[in-house]
């Protein structure tokens, strides 16, 4: 019988909606200081304008990736993890076929020690499973299953 073990983070995507709404008024506030014409904008005020451009289709594309994810993650059961991905995928990983489990830290969010993704390695494969709401716990569960379990 499987049991949830990770939900997607709803966090993360709070955050990246919180800085999409804040780029988008820093663009709104640059364009209405300009009356909205393009062609009053002086060169160094549109090369930040299209940076903050991109980084707002960035954080548009990464929350359509956030909201298409389904709701639970990871399941297992007494013999390993199941991981679910967008379009009603899943893939199965052993317990024992496991040797390393670790969580990632970005380099952006280090000195807060917020992990940004998953690995489990296998010999055959290395899955990455990223946005995970209670990483640490995920991580720290499944590598007692897999290697203090049986000892």
């Amino acid at each position: 019988m499987r049991e949830q073990l990770a939900k997607k983070s709803i966090k993360q995507i709070i955050a990246n909606f919180i800085i999409l709404v804040f780029i988008l008024t820093i663009i709104y506030f640059i364009f209405n200081y300009y009356y909205f014409r393009f062609e009053l904008i002086d060169i160094e005020m549109k090369i930040i304008l299209f940076a903050l451009g991109l980084g707002s289709i960035a954080l548009v594309m990464q929350l359509y990736i956030l909201i298409t994810n389904p709701n639970i993650l990871m399941e297992y059961d007494q013999d390993g993890v199941y991981v679910h991905k967008r379009d009603k995928m899943e893939y199965f990983i052993r317990f024992k076929d496991m040797f390393d489990v670790h969580a990632t830290v970005n380099i952006w969010t280090k000195p807060f020690l917020v992990y940004s993704a998953l690995v489990i390695k296998t010999k055959e494969s290395v899955s990455v499973i990223r946005n995970i709401e209670k990483m640490a716990e995920v991580r720290d569960f499944i590598h007692h299953m897999a290697f203090e379990k049986n000892e």
